[in-house]
């Protein structure tokens, strides 16, 4: 790092340091009219972090779960809400109607709330957590080296990686559109095993991008067609949110590694961010509700809706929700805010173990939708409900900093330059830098899921290491 790259670095520290403070300080005191300041300056932060990241050498920082869960909840839960708010006063038009009222009012009442406050918050801290890693992480010289040792690979893992792809894409199509599978999959051990294609994919995608992006051969080009083959079976499967988180971070990793030239890049960035919008009306569309839409601007309208719904009302209901639940209970002294630590133990070690999933009950006590539990329907009140009513602000404390943890040791392994580390924290990415969960939901999964990739993992980390052996006997 250079002399002004340290610099800009510490600027970066002391920039997110001072807007982290200020949320703090605007939920202490609440004074009001301060969301667009604080709003605008930890974009204007991150804008320079995203630059620097960019434009650095080692680009794996990227992936950084700090950087992509700080990315995400200053998008979609501040700025795209506020620029809907200034844009939509009133509620879109919506096929031949209107969009729901009461989604739209709790819209723009989350703008400028302390729950959105609180979100900012978290976003500003994990940019601060992440600036401070990359102001006194190792240098590149040291970097370089661990990546020149662990450059040895076998030639035969992309095709490994490309069969597995395909696999797991077959068995998703199976357990959702034929007879057999739909029986097997719904029960028993094949309940268990349809749990696990979630994690066996993410874990399959992330090392097919790192290997396909190593082939020296014109074969490298076949990995994203691959990836997109994937992502098409996992979305008519009914996995939309994961199968496009997985998607997209596999394509930046492939990016990463290959480093194209600039108009690749923007084409296949260009290409892989339509992904989003096409996907979701993609899982949308054969509900069958859009089949009175007969004219292309009703179709036009629907799709508007539909997407506004996706990308801005889910979340600001989420928001709602947390607003509600951080003014009524921030002083809950009393509880434990370690609760979350029970999501691991094994529900035959505890048969009366609560269930982790409470989006019903939540919707229904937290967001006022009364009867969502007989309708099935759930919502999220983000990571910080859970930990708000259950610890109070101590929670929020005690949460943030375990996911501190957690992504740090996760950008430490993307730093690490070793191949199966990376594969790893990439394919864990979809449970890390997620934010529409409950806490306790996220940290069992979380656990879940690294059991699941484990065997895998081990088993690349010793193909790696014997075909390293065997380089260095022949050496």
């Amino acid at each position: 790092m250079t002399a002004i790259g340290k610099r800009l670095q510490t600027l970066l520290v002391l920039w997110f340091l001072v807007a982290w403070l200020v949320t703090i300080g605007v939920l202490i005191w609440e004074p009001e009219n301060l969301d667009s300041v604080i709003r605008l300056g930890i974009a204007l932060g991150a804008a320079i972090l995203l630059t620097r990241l960019l434009t650095a050498s080692d680009r794996h920082n990227l992936l950084s779960p700090f950087f992509l869960i700080g990315i995400i909840t200053l998008i979609f839960y501040s700025v795209v809400p506020s620029l809907y708010g200034q844009i939509f006063p009133e509620p879109i038009s919506y096929f031949q109607t209107k969009a729901p009222r009461t989604s739209h009012d709790h819209a723009i009442a989350y703008i400028g709330s302390q729950a959105e406050i609180l979100i900012l918050q978290f976003s500003a801290f994990c940019f601060l957590v992440f600036s401070v890693y990359l102001k006194w992480k190792p240098s590149e010289k040291s970097i370089k080296q661990r990546e020149v040792k662990a450059s040895s690979r076998p030639n035969y893992l992309a095709a490994i990686f490309h069969f597995m792809v395909y696999a797991t894409s077959i068995l998703y199509l199976v357990s959702t559109w034929t007879t057999f599978g739909q029986a097997f999959f719904s029960s028993g051990l094949g309940t268990e095993l349809r749990h696990a294609l979630a994690p066996l994919m993410s874990f399959s995608t992330a090392a097919l991008a790192y290997y396909s992006a190593k082939d020296t051969t014109n074969l490298r080009y076949f990995g994203p067609v691959t990836l997109l083959a994937a992502l098409g079976a996992m979305i008519v499967s009914g996995l939309a949110a994961t199968a496009i988180f997985s998607f997209l971070v596999a394509i930046s990793l492939y990016l990463i590694v290959i480093k194209p030239s600039l108009r690749a890049s923007l084409c296949i960035v260009g290409g892989a961010a339509l992904v989003i919008p096409l996907s979701i009306l993609i899982t949308i569309i054969p509900r069958g509700e859009a089949d009175n839409a007969d004219t292309r601007s009703a179709i036009i309208e629907y799709a508007a809706a539909k997407l506004t719904s996706k990308l801005v009302h889910r979340q600001t209901t989420s928001g709602h929700c947390l607003d509600g639940i951080y003014r009524n209970h921030r002083s809950a002294e009393s509880a434990n805010p370690f609760f979350f630590t029970s999501a691991i133990v094994p529900r035959a070690l505890w048969p009366q173990k609560p269930i982790l999933s409470r989006g019903a009950q939540y919707a229904e006590k937290y967001c006022g939708q009364v009867g969502a539990a007989k309708l099935n329907h759930s919502e999220s009140i983000t990571l910080l409900g859970e930990p708000l009513l259950n610890g109070g602000i101590l929670g929020v404390v005690v949460a943030q900093i375990c996911i501190a943890v957690f992504f740090f040791i996760a950008t430490n392994s993307l730093g690490s330059r070793q191949p199966a580390q990376i594969i790893l924290v990439v394919a864990l990415l979809p449970w890390l830098a997620t934010f529409e969960q409950h806490f306790a939901e996220y940290f069992g999964n979380l656990v879940k899921v690294i059991i699941i990739m484990l065997p895998f993992f081990i088993t690349l980390v010793c193909l790696l290491w014997r075909h390293q052996k065997a380089s260095a006997q022949n050496f």
